[in-house]
């Protein structure tokens, strides 16, 4: 979104603009994972605002900020570079509204040598959320699935969006896209992706096709077998050989 503004309980108007486009994401490279909010390629010393530089200057309360999980947007034999989500509130105020709201409807970065695509940037406004009730309560949302309410449908552009509240407002900046068959990422790095929480251990063999063994080990002949299989379903026979790219 391109701003919101609020109105203060004793009058006068107090205006919000996010610079946190400037997270950025770096897109996978041949020979290592892309960077995680790590600014703009043309932007070499961009850096995007604390969390507390917001609460302290405008209406706010932050409920989190996070890196987007790993899962099929920019996956790859490296993975691209994770974008950012967070969700926020107005607060101490009672009324507000969010201007220009550029939701994209397609990912913009295309995954190299089989690589996945990135993800799209968004942002929404979740009402209905009871969120006051529950922060009273001890509960304060960590991510997207948590925040509840009813989402609401917005246009590229405008109309201006009135909050209240009870709003939560979620904005996201993108995954970049992979580089290379995410079947054919190293077993290690999707073991080290699940145990620094960064990826879960269904989307590991949803997407990068790795078996986890009962007690919690990758299962190397479960993993090649299922590595195997996704490739035939994709190819419609089974390969004669690996069809990984040999290395850069």
């Amino acid at each position: 979104t391109n701003g919101l503004e609020f109105d203060r309980p004793g009058g006068g108007l107090e205006l919000f603009s996010s610079l946190d486009g400037m997270f950025g994401s770096l897109g996978a490279m041949p020979l290592r994972d892309g960077v995680a909010a790590g600014g703009h390629s043309w932007i070499p010393e961009s850096v995007a605002p604390n969390i507390e530089n917001y609460e302290h200057q405008s209406p706010l309360l932050f409920l989190y900020r996070r890196h987007l999980d790993a899962g099929a947007e920019g996956a790859g034999r490296t993975r691209g570079g994770g974008g950012v989500e967070q969700a926020f509130i107005p607060w101490g105020v009672t009324h507000g509204r969010a201007s220009s709201h550029m939701n994209e409807s397609f990912p913009k970065s295309q995954g190299q040598w089989g690589g996945n695509p990135g993800s799209r940037s968004f942002f929404r406004i979740h009402r209905q959320t009871g969120i006051a009730a529950r922060l009273a309560g001890g509960e304060v949302p960590e991510r997207s699935e948590e925040i509840g309410g009813e989402v609401m449908p917005l246009a590229y552009k405008g109309p201006t969006e009135p909050l209240g509240p009870d709003d939560v407002i979620e904005w996201a900046s993108p995954t970049t896209a992979g580089w290379g068959d995410p079947l054919s990422r190293d077993v290690a790095a999707v073991l080290a992706d699940v145990a620094r929480g960064d990826l879960l251990p269904e989307t590991a063999g949803r997407v990068f096709g790795v078996v986890y063994s009962a007690e919690g080990d990758i299962d190397p002949a479960a993993t090649d077998s299922l590595r195997r299989t996704m490739r035939a379903e994709r190819m419609g026979l089974y390969p004669s050989r690996d069809p990984s790219p040999p290395d850069p």
